[in-house]
């Protein structure tokens, strides 16, 4: 997916850029699954989230594609990738997660 010069006007004038029908139904629903599942202790990785001060909510979670396999395809979808290198370059990276071999 490439973005349109106005898109990119968009996301230079707001700060982000909503995109909408990134994601069927179906892969936000299994998205939205993970997310809550990833801020619960069924991860592999001990302490990788970090809660709120005196709550249960969860903070920020590091390193949840290694957790998960549906957010680390998710995070390497093209139709995600590209419009962001578009952006920001193409020395992109998920940032709180460790690099990739």
């Amino acid at each position: 997916m490439k973005l349109t010069s106005s898109q990119i006007d968009q996301y230079e004038a707001d700060g982000f850029l909503r995109i909408d029908d990134m994601f069927s139904d179906a892969e936000v629903a299994l998205l939205r699954q993970e997310s809550i599942r990833m801020g619960t202790d069924d991860r592999v990785h001990p302490g990788a989230n970090l809660m709120e001060k005196g709550s249960e909510k969860v903070r920020l979670s590091y390193a949840v594609e290694q957790d998960s396999e549906a957010l680390d395809a998710a995070y390497r979808l093209p139709r995600l990738v590209e419009p962001v290198k578009q952006l920001l370059g193409d020395d992109i990276y998920l940032w709180q997660s460790p690099p990739h071999p």
